[in-house]
């Protein structure tokens, strides 16, 4: 583990980098707007990019159920890649402080 203090970063995989470079560039350039929890507790939000294309994703602050969203990258993602989170989801996670736990599954 790096003392504190040292500039040494995260050995982080390139796919991942670039996912966390994308959800940097929403949360900059893009609108995120919560919408009426679900009846189950389960977060939803509106994640609108600059071009004006908006996604939906949701997130389970209990960390039962995945986050999802209903971009092509994401769809994508769950088709072939398993566990990569898109970076709406990311940037939503990010975002909400009561969330941001669930980075862990980006990281680890």
């Amino acid at each position: 583990m790096a003392a504190a203090g040292n500039d040494a970063k995260v050995d982080i995989r390139p796919g991942e980098t670039k996912a966390l470079r994308a959800a940097r560039e929403v949360l900059r350039r893009g609108h995120i707007e919560a919408q009426k929890p679900a009846a189950d507790g389960v977060k939803k939000f509106c994640v609108t990019d600059r071009g004006g294309k908006m996604e939906t994703v949701t997130a389970d602050p209990a960390w039962v159920k995945r986050p999802t969203c209903t971009c092509m990258q994401q769809y994508v993602n769950n088709q072939f890649k398993g566990t990569d989170l898109c970076p709406h989801i990311v940037a939503v996670l990010v975002r909400e402080e009561d969330l941001r736990c669930q980075l862990l599954d980006v990281l680890l």
